[in-house]
């Protein structure tokens, strides 16, 4: 923390901008300490509210490209950007979760929630929110999310001077505690989603083998996780169900564990799919296979597709 101060020290607001882009750019790189020692040490300066508008703007460059490689690329790169968190199917489902209840609102909100802030700006550009209101939403949130850390410095200086002296003293040793236990935490988690997703990989199934097993009489029950408006417009698979990944609890009491379950999304790495397989896997089914290539790969081998009437 020390090296912190002597950046800021050194370099000024180029350190704040600094940490508020690359925060926001995905990197796990923190912007609250940098933020909070430059609170601290601005207090009674009358470029104090510079600092912060400087660190809100440097932030908005950085969602706003989110933004815009959203709408250019669609649901493909939030895919790719929940993968990049701990708990990709939880990102998933609470990031469009949240964004269908409240809309942009969802801006203002979800830099609090750690590892949904940048999948909430990707889901905004996805979702077409006019860029108008995406940089309104934008500003306020960030705004609030780095005024408070701002304010928290201003507020408690003469605590963070003492903590300030205390690791010069301790740091390294705190630092490397703090590192130690943040590494294991990620490794524990990094490691348990990798074997859950190399787990559906084996476990996959082609759109010629389930043809095939449809065509000699085979009863498997076919879900179809994706969201609706992506079945109104590309159809379905014939006798697929139609149940969004939080709802496969009604599962339960209809189907025995052993039964033979084929999911499928809009693609082979359909984050929806793997949620679907995770409740379902914890109800007790066993035999869960999603569909390779998803309804893209049905669809496009020749296979029936189906549209509601």
């Amino acid at each position: 923390m020390q090296q912190i101060v002597e950046l800021i020290h050194r370099y000024g607001v180029l350190v704040v901008c600094a940490s508020a882009l690359l925060e926001d750019s995905g990197l796990p790189i923190p912007s609250y300490p940098v933020l909070m020692i430059a609170g601290a040490l601005t207090l009674g300066g009358a470029l104090a509210p510079l600092v912060l508008l400087a660190a809100v703007a440097s932030a908005m460059v950085a969602d706003a490209a989110w933004y815009l490689v959203g709408v250019r690329l669609g649901p493909r790169v939030l895919g790719f950007v929940c993968q990049l968190s701990l708990s990709p199917e939880s990102c998933a489902r609470r990031t469009e979760r949240g964004f269908g209840r409240v809309g942009g609102w969802a801006l203002v909100f979800a830099k609090f929630m750690p590892g949904l802030g940048l999948a909430t700006i990707v889901l905004a550009g996805v979702s077409r929110l006019r860029l108008h209101r995406f940089l309104l939403f934008d500003a306020i949130g960030s705004t609030v999310y780095l005024g408070i850390a701002f304010g928290l410095g201003r507020l408690f200086h003469n605590a963070i001077t003492a903590l300030l002296a205390a690791f010069t003293r301790f740091g390294e040793i705190g630092a490397a505690a703090v590192a130690g236990i943040a590494v294991t935490f990620v490794l524990v988690r990094w490691t348990r989603t990798r074997r859950f997703v190399a787990q559906l990989r084996r476990n996959r199934i082609s759109p010629a083998e389930l043809a095939g097993i449809l065509a000699s009489g085979g009863h498997p029950l076919i879900i179809d996780v994706r969201p609706m408006e992506r079945r109104i417009q590309e159809g379905m698979m014939p006798g697929a169900l139609a149940i969004m990944p939080t709802d496969v609890s009604i599962l339960r009491s209809e189907y025995p564990p052993a039964q033979q379950i084929i999911l499928y999304g809009s693609s082979t790495n359909d984050l929806h799919v793997r949620l679907a397989a995770r409740e379902l896997g914890k109800m007790g089914f066993a035999r869960i296979r999603p569909l390779e290539g998803g309804f893209e790969a049905w669809a496009a081998g020749g296979h029936p597709v189906e549209f509601a009437g």
